[in-house]
């Protein structure tokens, strides 16, 4: 089919793409994306990091194929053609200035080259004497100097020289389509207004469509025609010239918070939140949360143990609307899910454990807030008064820096304390070494005046050997607040009448999300043990491979009090910040409720262990591929 020389229209249909990250894992990129742009439309881009902005442009220029969907370019179906089929039709000038050149070559041959676009032989023919003083004449103009280097190679200009060369290149070939990826992003002001100068010329005089993706909000508002707001693989707002003149640039960011906030009540089930999470996380942070111990194990035994206990239902047994509230230490709760500790939270979304608290005040449930957080104690218990309602603490460092946060808790209204016990050092986290990672310490720093305060009395977790408490030392400080305190981290039944005779009201079992010692059992697999060993006035909760409703229902039947979530809640900051972990919430409620209802149990206070029976798994599992832990 000939195509139209005249035109640039793009339409993407259905767009879809999934990026195979070589393991169980999938990152979606784009997420059902509908857009028509039509011929000489100038269209800006905005969104987060990983909203999938370049990923679109990518498509569009045939760098990526889509997994499902379909591109039209001027009416002609290109989803198949790969980029350099494409190169008559698009130009892309990526952020990196050599993406765009050819650094061996001197200026005038790459002037000459993208003439001949992309083809190499016999390119230098396509420079006629009128046209090289043509050319000389346009450089001249940037006010660069770039017409006194025609014969330099490319790889020996400045950052600006080389993206504004790439610029005049593009506009050399003529395309329908001029695709900008963050093309100002790697230049200084002076060099970057200088640019965007030329980019505006060279729009207006070749008339082509275009589609600029940049996180500079004034350029957004400022250039083209049209907006797009991006976020998590979709378009989640789409603003016409006249609508995007009257905004400024807090009134963009506001929309951009919204449309994710938004967004993220349209998740149907957990699956999807976690989806999308790992879609807008770097490879290194994405392992960082799904990763565990070792040969990770117990990573997996965590979320196949739940598989070995099916449910036994009681049908016409006359009951009410099932009831989800318990109390647990205390606290009044709507819902049988605490939020985990989990540190590093500003690693996940900027609000962090800021945004879980409060969705867990709309949900009526509470936090266990963590010492090693990205915001204090006290920034939290302001947000999310009441919510707050458990403090952790760490049993390492001084004795005077133990008892100092425990202070804090108790003057800023916590109602218990959670003490990690099984964290003495950081466990063999290979996923971690293999990446060379570890979160910025100011996401641990949020309890310290400084980085320097935090590894003062946190950095034995980064060594691989470190004085251990004993249960004596801890009963001695604990027993100098007022506060009751759960013991986290138990997993056999000496350990719990160990920490119930020390004086912990309540217990923890979990084996840290398969994060710290690889190779021992699942916490599901030794609760029934545990509740054995204390009797039922000690209250417990448990974590490591809870994702799903239906896994809190097990672990009340087998013993739990109520379940804490660490990964599920992670996920839900990630993809949506306060409203992604309300929509977790909701979720977990609605199949809580669920399954208490086709079970025949009046309430979560109901469950006990006949609701359950013991089934043997096959070798293969879904929790091979949903990861484990808290």
């Amino acid at each position: 089919m000939t195509v139209p020389e005249d035109t640039g229209r793009v339409e993407l249909t259905g767009l879809r793409l999934v990026h195979n990250t070589g393991r169980p894992d999938r990152v979606v990129a784009l997420h059902h994306v509908d857009l028509t742009v039509h011929p000489g439309q100038f269209v800006t881009v905005v969104g987060p990091n990983g909203s999938g902005k370049s990923s679109l442009l990518q498509v569009v220029s045939g760098a990526l194929r889509p997994t499902t969907g379909t591109v039209r370019l001027d009416g002609v179906d290109v989803t198949r053609w790969p980029d350099h089929r494409r190169a008559a039709l698009v130009a892309r000038v990526f952020d990196d200035p050599m993406a765009g050149t050819a650094p061996d070559l001197s200026v005038e041959d790459n002037l000459a080259l993208a003439m001949s676009r992309g083809r190499r032989r016999g390119f230098r023919a396509s420079l006629s004497s009128a046209r090289r003083r043509t050319m000389r004449d346009r450089l001249a103009g940037l006010g660069l100097g770039l017409e006194q280097r025609l014969h330099e190679p490319v790889g020996l200009l400045s950052a600006g020289q080389r993206q504004s060369l790439t610029m005049v290149m593009a506009g050399l070939r003529a395309p329908r389509v001029l695709l900008l990826d963050e093309h100002l992003a790697a230049l200084d002001p002076m060099t970057a207004a200088r640019v965007l100068r030329l980019t505006t010329d060279l729009v207006a005089a070749a008339g082509c469509t275009t589609i600029m993706v940049t996180h500079n909000m004034e350029h957004a508002l400022r250039l083209g025609t049209r907006l797009l707001v991006m976020s998590r693989g979709q378009i989640t707002a789409d603003l016409a010239e006249e609508r995007k003149n009257g905004m400024n640039t807090h009134q963009l960011v506001h929309l951009m918070d919204t449309a994710v906030d938004t967004t993220a009540t349209d998740f149907a089930t957990l699956d999807e939140v976690r989806e999308a999470a790992l879609a807008v996380l770097p490879s290194d942070a994405h392992d960082f949360l799904e990763g565990g111990a070792g040969e990770e194990a117990t990573l997996r035994r965590n979320r196949n143990a739940f598989e070995r206990w099916a449910f036994v239902p009681r049908v016409m047994g006359g009951l009410p609307s099932p009831s989800t509230t318990t109390r647990f230490l205390g606290v009044d709760l709507a819902l049988p899910v605490l939020t985990a500790p989990f540190g590093a939270d500003g690693l996940f979304h900027p609000d962090g454990q800021v945004a879980v608290g409060r969705a867990n005040a709309a949900a009526g449930t509470a936090s266990i807030v963590p010492e090693a957080g990205t915001y204090s104690l006290e920034e939290i218990a302001a947000a999310a008064p009441g919510a707050a309602a458990f403090g952790q603490v760490n049993p390492l460092g001084t004795d005077e820096g133990f008892l100092a946060m425990v202070r804090r808790y108790e003057r800023a209204g916590y109602r218990g304390l959670c003490v990690t016990c099984d964290v003495p050092i950081q466990g063999w986290r290979e996923r971690n070494l293999r990446n060379g990672y570890l979160p910025d310490h100011r996401l641990f720093g949020g309890n310290y005046p400084s980085v320097e305060h935090a590894l003062g009395q946190l950095g034995q977790l980064l060594e691989r050997e470190a004085p251990v408490w004993s249960w004596a030392k801890l009963g001695e400080l604990l027993g100098q607040s007022r506060l009751p305190w759960i013991a986290k981290g138990i997993m056999t039944p000496e350990d719990a009448s160990a920490a119930v005779a020390t004086g912990a009201r309540a217990l923890l079992v979990s084996n840290h999300g398969g994060r710290q010692l690889d190779g021992q059992r699942a916490s599901l697999d030794v609760l029934p043990e545990i509740r054995d060993a204390v009797g039922p006035g000690i209250e417990i909760a448990l974590d490591s491979g809870v994702r799903r409703g239906a896994d809190v229902v097990r672990a009340i039947a087998l013993g739990a009090d109520v379940v804490v979530i660490g990964r599920l809640a992670a996920y839900g900051l990630a993809a949506g910040g306060e409203a992604g972990v309300a929509r977790v919430l909701e979720l977990l409620r609605a199949e809580i409720t669920t399954v208490l209802t086709l079970l025949g149990r009046g309430g979560v206070r109901d469950l006990t262990p006949d609701a359950l029976t013991r089934v043997e798994v096959g070798p293969v599992s879904r929790g091979h591929r949903a990861g484990g832990g808290a």
